[in-house]
């Protein structure tokens, strides 16, 4: 920021010290009203003296304090408001202009060894127009949480227009045999400000499911069902993709309140990637944007191998599973210190092992119902660079659920739920100060008039115990949300 320059600096100290030489050469006689009427503690006078030059007092006996000055000029004296609003915090320095045409902010870091600068990026808004981007940048503070980028509103305009047809259905041909099937058109396109870049702006998909089963009974209450069938996948935009499905599973019935069943299964499934991720401005673009975007990336697919069972007894439900899945190119949003104004699409692997167990229990009106959940990822960028997973690595490590149901009458019924997770450690929540561990709770009632057939009238309040925890890494935690709402099905 504007200062006195290394020169003046070294002519202050020398005049400032007993016994030196004043290197200014005399040209005005100084008069009673020149004398300073206001000195600090090092002997300059601090005055206002509008733009001449400081008064040095020659005979100050503090010492002076060897100074670590970094002098650098942004286009000269054109932009003689750089400088003129400044915020500091540790090791970082955001310096701004206070002008409403130079919108955006330049980002420093400062050393903490000799305390010099180190140009990181320039900050601006993604749309610089007058109506959206008046005065970016002539109000803003450090708070130590940075990267300084999420702290940045985003504004962008989208118009989306979505058509689809689809239908599904179950043949039975024979007593053993039978067929699911599965078909979907869809297409869409999307008009944005920010979006508006990549190789295409619509699309058009088409995706077909069959699904063939057989059943072999190995007694009047008992079964076995397998299931083997693939799914076919297409785009106007790209390549397409057989996806192959299979299970078997056995099963046993007794009456309505007693069964038992076991499966094995394996599935794949593919999808293509959003607009939001191939149709924006590159993370190499200067300026970076907010949301940086990558068009040659590819389809993503997932492999998943599962085992479960379960069981129902009267007035009681268990429900458990293992599995084991893994997502070869998977897109997810990631930080980078070494780009800190911009999420930035990236392919990654994941391979992730899960377990969970849900049991329940009935007593005439009133439901209890327990659950439990273990996730644990392994992941690989192929980029040394990554330093933070916005998404992909966004998950709870260890989830329990609480839920209770009462039904007071019949047409009244009055929920809770509640949850507690440990997130797997997250480098942006490390950086805000998030926890990592929360507790939420839903509350709802629902009234089912008896004269209006599938009609629910409901009231919600929903409860995060801790608000400072960040659902989504980098961006505020949430708060208390009530709602009121109706529901009517035919």
């Amino acid at each position: 920021p504007k200062g006195p320059e290394q020169a003046e600096m070294s002519l202050a100290r020398e005049a400032s010290t007993p016994g030196g030489v004043n290197a200014w050469t005399a040209t005005r006689q100084i008069k009673p009203r020149n004398l300073p009427n206001k000195v600090n503690e090092y002997g300059f006078d601090t005055g206002s003296h509008g733009a001449r030059a400081w008064w040095v007092v020659k005979s100050s006996t503090l010492p002076i304090p060897e100074f670590t000055t970094t002098p650098f000029d942004i286009n000269g004296t054109n932009n003689e408001r750089f400088g003129r609003r400044v915020a500091l915090d540790g090791k970082h320095l955001l310096v701004g202009y206070d002008s409403g045409s130079n919108r955006k902010l330049h980002y420093y870091q400062v050393s903490e060894t000799n305390g010099s600068l180190t140009p990181k990026s320039i900050l601006t808004p993604d749309n610089e127009s007058n109506n959206l981007a008046n005065f970016f940048g002539q109000a803003f503070a450090v708070d130590g949480k940075f990267p300084p980028a999420w702290r940045i509103p985003y504004l962008s305009n989208h118009e989306t227009e979505s058509y689809s047809l689809a239908f599904s259905g179950h043949h039975q041909s024979l007593n053993s045999f039978s067929l699911n099937y599965h078909l979907q058109i869809t297409s869409d396109s999307i008009e944005s400000d920010t979006l508006n870049k990549g190789y295409f702006h619509d699309r058009d998909y088409f995706k077909l499911s069959l699904l063939p089963e057989y059943k072999f009974t190995l007694s009047g209450d008992e079964n076995i069902k397998v299931q083997a069938g693939g799914t076919f996948d297409d785009t106007s935009r790209g390549k397409s993709k057989v996806s192959p499905i299979a299970q078997i599973s056995w099963e046993r019935k007794g009456d309505e309140t007693t069964s038992d069943r076991g499966y094995l299964s394996y599935s794949q499934a593919t999808q293509v990637i959003g607009y939001g991720a191939i149709a924006g401005k590159l993370a190499s673009d200067i300026p970076a944007p907010l949301f940086a975007s990558d068009p040659d990336l590819d389809r993503e697919k997932s492999r998943n191998l599962e085992l479960g069972y379960s069981i129902m007894r009267d007035g009681y439900k268990l429900h458990s599973a293992v599995f084991n899945r893994k997502d070869p190119n998977l897109v997810d949003w990631v930080y980078k210190q070494s780009a800190p104004n911009a999420r930035e699409p990236k392919h990654v692997d994941v391979e992730t092992f899960g377990f969970e167990i849900i049991g329940s229990r009935n007593w005439k009106n009133f439901e209890a119902i327990v659950g439990y959940s273990y996730l644990k990822k392994k992941e690989d960028y192929k980029d040394s660079t990554v330093d933070g997973s916005i998404y992909a690595l966004n998950y709870p490590e260890n989830r329990v659920t609480l839920g209770l149901v009462w039904d007071p009458f019949e047409f009244i019924e009055i929920r809770i739920d509640n949850e507690w997770r440990k997130q797997r450690e997250n480098f942006l929540r490390q950086q805000d100060d998030s926890p990592e561990k929360a507790i939420n709770s839903h509350f709802a009632a629902s009234y089912y008039p008896s004269q209006i057939d599938d009609l629910e009238i409901f009231i919600a309040y929903d409860k995060p115990w801790d608000e400072d925890f960040q659902d989504v890494p980098g961006t505020p935690g949430r708060g208390d949300q009530f709602s009121l709402g109706a529901t009517f099905s035919w």
